[in-house]
């Protein structure tokens, strides 16, 4: 009788541990991972390519033709942004911005604060739309990265 208590006992807690491991993980989580990493990278390398094009040609890149413009100072070549996300560049009279883009998503915000996190403050801005709003801006979420000292 002991015996079958503990085979049952232990049935059960493996049955547990198997229904109760399956929702622990989002299956979002890796494109939310890999969005954040994108974000926090991309930034990174577009200000350092801003600072050297700027230190090279004494100006900043034209809004039309800023990924040609920077991509000679970007070493291993452009940042790519994950499935359903988009880099844009502009400039106004605060000075350049690059932004990163995609379809609102709670989730989403919350990859773009902890990428903004990375940052000084006030250095990356979220909102629902990139500084200079597009025309296709309803249900976006963006962040918005201003480099020091542009």
């Amino acid at each position: 009788m002991r015996d079958l208590v503990i085979a049952v006992l232990a049935l059960s807690l493996a049955a547990a541990v198997a229904v109760g491991g399956v929702g622990y993980l989002d299956a979002g989580v890796a494109g939310r991972i890999e969005a954040g990493a994108a974000a926090t990278a991309g930034f990174r390398i577009y200000g350092g390519a801003l600072t050297a094009y700027r230190l090279s040609n004494r100006g900043l890149p034209a809004e039309d033709g800023w990924r040609d413009e920077l991509a000679p100072y970007i070493a291993g070549g452009e940042p790519k942004a994950p499935s359903g996300w988009k880099w844009s560049y502009g400039r106004d009279a605060a000075g350049p911005w690059f932004c990163f883009s995609g379809a609102s998503a709670e989730a989403r915000q919350h990859v773009l604060r902890k990428a903004a996190d990375a940052f000084p403050a006030g250095q990356v801005t979220i909102s629902g739309e990139c500084t200079a709003p597009a025309a296709d801006a309803t249900e976006r979420t963006a962040a918005t990265y201003r480099p020091i000292g542009s």
